[in-house]
């Protein structure tokens, strides 16, 4: 059951993720204000997947735990390789657009070839798809959280926890998504978090008190933006109240979260979104914006699905 409410948290979050790219500078200022505040209810989206990767570290940990050169390689193949091979394939895809000189494209990339790689490999400052960051800030987040388990014990992980909770708090209390040191702080506290929820699930509830103290923490500390912190450990502890392991589509929807994650932007949603811009009032263009998500969405979950369990999978994360 908890592998169903796992897959459908990733469901509602890959969403969250779409959301986060409908906002246009074609929209009406006021459609674009309301997509903001959108985007704000989903800023848990990415944290969220890094809870859910130390849940289901913990979760491998149980049935047998690999050696941390194993677990870092293996984690190499499944992050880093497909990070670097998008790149090279989202910057041939503009060097096309660029040479056929469709029009209004590639303002935010960088004209040359190589220069659209090297700039993407750091991806702080307009890479060719912007949510491959994500691979990277995860093999990173991965790769520093087993060197201090492995070290230290669940103490180790205990006071990762901890003292990156309270930097986050501190120094980062706004920082949700982007390549910035911020999210990569509370990436390794949702990863560690993740980790924590796992091996002390069987005392219910203690897990609850705790989740419901660290939330209470964020609200006091952060206001609105520690609600939306809190967001991923709640659902992970009362999701199942909320019937989410129930809806087939959420679940399968998770599933397909790293097809949809890699492919739905930048080709996908924002040709739709251009189109939804030339609506003629801001309530339909922020209408169309979320309609574009979701035939984004729809578009890389029949890819998805089509492909698995074919040769063509590799294609697939």
């Amino acid at each position: 059951m908890k592998d169903r409410l796992l897959l459908a948290i990733k469901g509602v979050a890959i969403f969250g993720v779409a959301v986060h790219h409908i906002a246009n500078r074609r929209f009406d200022p006021q459609a674009n204000h309301w997509l903001g505040f959108l985007s704000f209810s989903f800023d848990w989206c990415v944290l969220a997947f890094f809870c859910v990767s130390g849940y289901l570290h913990a979760l491998s940990d149980q049935k047998r735990k690999k050696p941390a050169t194993d677990f870092i390689i293996k984690r190499a193949r499944r992050l880093l390789a497909p990070f670097v091979l998008l790149v090279i394939f989202y910057a041939c895809i503009w060097q096309l657009l660029e040479i056929l000189k469709i029009p209004d494209i590639a303002t935010k990339v960088p004209s040359g070839f190589f220069d659209k790689i090297i700039t993407s490999l750091w991806p702080v400052y307009h890479p060719v798809a912007e949510q491959l960051y994500f691979l990277p800030m995860l093999f990173g987040a991965s790769v520093l959280f087993i060197l201090i388990q492995r070290a230290l014990g669940l103490y180790g992980v205990a006071t990762l926890a901890a003292g990156t909770f309270l930097t986050g708090l501190i120094l980062f209390p706004g920082a949700f998504t982007g390549f910035t040191l911020g999210v990569f702080i509370w990436g390794l506290c949702f990863y560690a978090g993740g980790y924590l929820l796992y091996q002390f699930r069987d005392q219910k509830k203690r897990v609850e008190i705790v989740v419901l103290v660290v939330s209470l923490a964020l609200i006091v500390a952060t206001g609105a933006a520690g609600v939306v912190h809190a967001v991923p450990l709640l659902l992970i502890c009362y999701g199942s109240w909320l019937a989410l392991d129930r809806s087939s589509l959420l679940i399968n929807t998770g599933e397909a979260s790293g097809t949809i994650y890699i492919y739905h932007t930048p080709f996908l949603i924002q040709p739709l979104v251009i189109i939804a811009s030339h609506f003629h009032s801001a309530p339909l263009q922020v209408l169309g914006g979320i309609v574009a998500a979701l035939i984004s969405i729809a578009l890389c979950y029949a890819l998805h699905f089509s492909l698995k369990g074919t040769k063509a999978e590799v294609i697939l994360i």
